[in-house]
């Protein structure tokens, strides 16, 4: 593995391990027979999904940042398979998948906001995963550079064209 992609692989690494740790103090671990991300990713799903769409009622901003964060999951194994990929797969615009990352991880970071007063007793798997959000989001930043520097002659940005006189 070529070293730029380090640490777009120890993102990944993160992300899937902290899918096996447990995410909440209260919630289920492997030894009770579940996996704990699915879980959560279940229980943050769990408000969008089985919500009275019937009704007028209207999904809270705090419900929507729930299913958001949920869905982030999409987006990170999307980087992986494109950073993993680099070179023979090209971003389209990596600027934006690193911001799209960086913004999914402060999307993630909500969890740690109090609950109706009361803080989440969150454990490893939370923090590992959110972590695997903003190591990835520096990863793709990372092979962005190092494709904008191949492209530009030694290194160097070209120049803008001279003014005609």
């Amino acid at each position: 593995m070529d070293r730029v992609k380090l640490p777009a692989a120890g993102a990944l690494a993160l992300f899937l391990v902290a899918w096996f740790l447990p995410v909440e103090a209260d919630a289920s671990t492997l030894s009770d027979g579940v996996l704990p991300g699915w879980q959560a990713l279940m229980v943050a799903l769990g408000p969008v999904t089985q919500h009275a769409f019937a009704e007028l009622d209207l999904i809270t901003i705090r419900e929507l940042l729930m299913a958001m964060s949920a869905l982030s999951n999409v987006m990170m194994a999307y980087a992986a398979v494109l950073a993993l990929a680099w070179p023979r797969w090209r971003f389209w615009h990596p600027h934006r998948l690193s911001w799209h990352l960086g913004a999914a991880f402060l999307v993630n970071a909500q969890w740690m906001w109090p609950r109706g007063g009361a803080f989440l007793d969150l454990r490893a798997g939370y923090y590992l995963w959110s972590a695997s959000f903003a190591l990835m989001a520096l990863a793709v930043r990372r092979l962005e550079r190092r494709h904008a520097a191949r492209a530009a002659p030694d290194g160097v940005a070209p120049a803008a064209p001279a003014a005609p006189a």
